[in-house]
């Protein structure tokens, strides 16, 4: 019933002797099962060996390596394990949050390997991001973890986006690929095994209508009500036309039907929202 923590992922020992343990190094996975005293240490300075191969990628002092340099190291010996998300998952508590998020970011060394590589009781399994949710603008609005993504439409991520945003007033698009999401569009077949996908948040101002004007003459913002993300402008841009067709001088019948829009009435009138 002993078990190794390797990254998170629990690994059954073979071989397990009373009151002993080990630090094992295989294909570029660090493990451990109870260890104490001198025998950590050496099995600690041998992992910081691997990091001094590559002294050009240590700070001046030599006892620290930036996070991207970190990165490149570990990938060496293996890539599928040591992603970049992985690693920075890792390095969580050696550097404020903040200034994980840059590349630049100097890692300890010494404490990666002793408080992350090599930690007493169970490791909690790294958060892998499986979505990143950016503005137009390349700023980061939301992540979203291979847990969370299970089951999530890109509604529900719609619904992420104006939390986070605070952006109850604006129509969400979420661009993948060049393409717009589909509102009931499931989100985790979209994405990549080994990769992040990739989502652009676009903010848009919901259709209103000039008061001061008379609906008659703003069709095409009705119209875009009608089509737009949110439910409000939906009934809204309803209730308008109905208004425009019950007058009781020509009613605009024909400049309604040239919108396009009766298919869409038919929508919303039959869904029980």
């Amino acid at each position: 019933g002993f078990k190794a923590i390797v990254l998170g992922k629990y690994f059954e020992c073979e071989q397990v002797r009373r009151n002993r343990s080990a630090v094992c190094v295989a294909r570029g996975i660090v493990f451990r099962h109870r260890e104490k005293g001198a025998m950590q240490d050496d099995h600690c300075a041998k992992i910081l060996d691997l990091f001094r191969q590559f002294p050009e990628l240590l700070t001046a002092d030599g006892q620290c390596m930036q996070l991207r340099h970190l990165t490149r190291v570990l990938q060496t010996t293996n890539p599928a394990v040591f992603t970049a998300d992985v690693i920075r998952a890792l390095c969580v508590g050696l550097q404020p949050d903040a200034a994980l998020d840059e590349l630049h970011a100097e890692i300890p060394l010494e404490a990666f390997v002793r408080s992350v590589i090599i930690r007493e009781g169970p490791v909690a399994a790294p958060v892998v991001e499986a979505i990143r949710v950016r503005k137009l603008s390349g700023d980061l609005v939301l992540t979203v973890s291979r847990q969370e993504v299970s089951g999530m439409t890109a509604n529900t991520l719609k619904a992420l986006v104006v939390e986070a945003l605070s952006a109850s007033d604006f129509e969400i698009k979420l661009i993948v690929r060049t393409r717009p999401l589909a509102d009931g569009e499931a989100l985790e077949p979209l994405v990549p095994i080994d990769d992040v996908l990739d989502i652009v948040a676009i903010l848009q101002d919901l259709p209103t209508l000039d008061e001061a004007r008379p609906v008659v003459e703003q069709l095409d913002v009705v119209r875009r009500m009608l089509f737009c993300g949110a439910d409000t402008k939906h009934l809204e841009g309803a209730m308008r036309l109905r208004t425009v067709l019950s007058a009781e001088r020509e009613p605009p019948i024909g400049a309604v039907i040239e919108l396009g829009v009766l298919p869409r009435l038919v929508e919303l009138s039959s869904d029980p929202s």
